[in-house]
């Protein structure tokens, strides 16, 4: 049984890893002014990389200097920080 909840996460991380990332890129590129997409994806695409380099360890170090609740409410501050970021920059687009 653990082996098949095994199998059924993992597929579902492929899918994310596989699908997730190009549809990102997508987003990005049509937020990027038309002269700069280039540019504007390897710059996300370089601040991603150092996110999921720095992440992991500072994420221990909350768990080590506080605790789990900590650290979760980290992440999830910073995913409303970009959530919020994202809804400002794509309604000032839309106008």
């Amino acid at each position: 049984m653990g082996g098949a909840r095994h199998c059924r996460h993992g597929a579902n991380g492929g899918f994310h890893g596989i699908a997730g990332r190009p549809l990102w890129l997508v987003e990005v590129a049509e937020m990027a002014p038309q002269t700069a997409v280039a540019s504007t994806i390897g710059f996300a695409m370089t601040l991603n990389m150092i996110a999921i380099t720095l992440m992991p360890p500072i994420f221990g170090l909350v768990v080590d200097s506080s605790n789990y609740q900590a650290a979760w409410t980290l992440l999830v501050a910073i995913l409303v920080l970009g959530a919020v970021q994202l809804r400002s920059s794509t309604s000032r687009t839309d106008d």
